[in-house]
């Protein structure tokens, strides 16, 4: 297996275990609308939060998500999208609210180098599992091992 295919094999795990939890009903904090989408997209049905795009203020924000003893972190990896989650963290964390950004970190760790926000998720999948599928097909067709892993990295 690739290293690609494992990425791409850990990401998906992910986000299926992203889809399980928010099926629970935990919710999942993101930044926008369009980080919402891409998660709709795929196949997340759970509640999500939209931490920017309800006109509300940090601290009201919050203060709405008081019933919940469980969220989800899930901001984009970029800076700002760091200091945010940190901020969530720390702040829902005061208000003993159980905050899992572990899949946060792990999927920030898997797509950093190719994409820098959540709603860019979506298609960072499929680009992958286009990658994969055009490697196979290469190698079934005769391309040397080293050649496909060339080809696999610089596409």
């Amino acid at each position: 297996m690739s290293s690609l295919e494992r990425r791409l094999d850990r990401l998906t795990r992910l986000v299926q275990r992203l889809s399980d939890q928010s099926r629970r009903g935990t919710p999942i904090i993101v930044e926008g609308r369009k980080d919402e989408g891409s998660l709709r997209e795929l196949g997340i049905n759970g509640p999500i939060l939209c931490l920017k795009a309800q006109g509300k203020s940090f601290i009201e924000f919050l203060e709405d998500i008081g019933s919940n003893r469980k969220v989800i972190v899930l901001t984009d990896f970029d800076t700002e999208g760091k200091k945010l989650a940190k901020m969530l963290v720390n702040e829902l964390s005061k208000k003993r609210i159980r905050v899992d950004d572990s899949i946060w970190k792990q999927v920030g760790a898997l797509v950093r180098q190719d994409i820098h926000t959540v709603q860019e998720l979506g298609s960072c999948i499929e680009g992958m599992l286009r990658r994969v599928g055009t490697a196979k097909e290469n190698y079934r067709k005769g391309s040397r091992p080293k050649k496909l892993y060339v080809r696999v990295i610089s596409s």
